[in-house]
């Protein structure tokens, strides 16, 4: 008797599992985010920075995330020539949402002294489901322009 006990937990048991691992991927699916890049979590988005750029913010507006959800940003160098291989992975963060928030935000500061120019991106996870990609670069610093030399005037007369 203790034998059909068994093997009727364990069925219920893998029933559970079953209907927790569907639970989970339906949840998944509920999800909607899509994220924008910015200098920081109240400023303009924008998709090209400056080498000196302190961080770039991915700024998140979410549907669906729920107290528990787990949120990860990936952010990679796609193509920034000598100074990495393509696809080179900058930095990991993950959070777990503490309420049900529709906007939130994952930074990365300037690997070094500045961001190395060329394309990057960041790819955010819900629930370990991707949920969206922003895609952003990095210009090389303009070249500064040579001041006139200091004994002529601004205006071409000769100096006195």
């Amino acid at each position: 008797m203790s034998t059909k006990r068994n093997k009727t937990a364990k069925q219920a048991f893998a029933w559970l599992i079953g209907i927790m691992i569907c639970a989970s991927v339906a949840r998944a699916a509920e999800v909607t985010m899509t994220a924008e890049t910015a200098t920081g979590t109240d400023a303009t988005p924008t998709t090209i920075f400056a080498r000196d750029t302190p961080a770039v913010f991915a700024l998140l507006r979410m549907e669906g995330v729920k107290k528990g959800d787990k949120l990860r940003a990936v952010w990679f160098a796609d193509d920034i020539g000598d100074a990495a291989p393509a696809k080179t992975k900058i930095a990991e963060k993950t959070m777990t949402m503490e309420g049900d928030p529709t906007e939130g935000s994952f930074s990365c500061t300037k690997p070094g002294k500045n961001w190395p120019a060329g394309k990057y991106h960041v790819d955010i996870y819900a629930n370990d489901q991707l949920a969206t990609t922003a895609k952003f670069t990095v210009e090389a610093a303009a070249k500064t322009t040579e001041e006139p030399p200091k004994d002529t005037a601004e205006d071409g007369a000769e100096p006195k």
